[in-house]
């Protein structure tokens, strides 16, 4: 079971410094354009649609988010340039430092 939950965290990624402007329908091409996605979102707030300037994505296959990171990592986008990293779940982010 552990080992099932590491291989899914190889096909997720989180993506950091994200223009304010950039849309849904935008983020999800960027990524689209690496390989088939199955999920991707940016973090809005519920009341207010206002991205807090990250977001997530999922591909089918974890060489498309390897992929993924090789050629969009420091990608420079509306005077930005965003971090794609895979995204740590479960036991590895105990011990993590949260800032707020």
């Amino acid at each position: 079971m552990a080992e099932e939950s590491q291989i899914e965290s190889k096909k997720k990624l989180i993506i950091n410094y994200l223009p304010q402007i950039l849309t849904d329908e935008d983020f999800n091409k960027l990524f689209a354009a690496v390989g088939p996605v199955t999920s991707a979102r940016i973090i809005r707030a519920k009341n207010t649609n206002y991205s807090y300037g990250f977001g997530f994505v999922e591909y089918e296959k974890e060489e498309d988010a390897a992929k993924a990171i090789e050629q969009l990592n420091g990608f420079k986008m509306q005077h930005k340039t965003i971090r794609v990293a895979y995204s740590r779940t479960g036991d590895q982010i105990k011990g993590c430092n949260l800032y707020i």
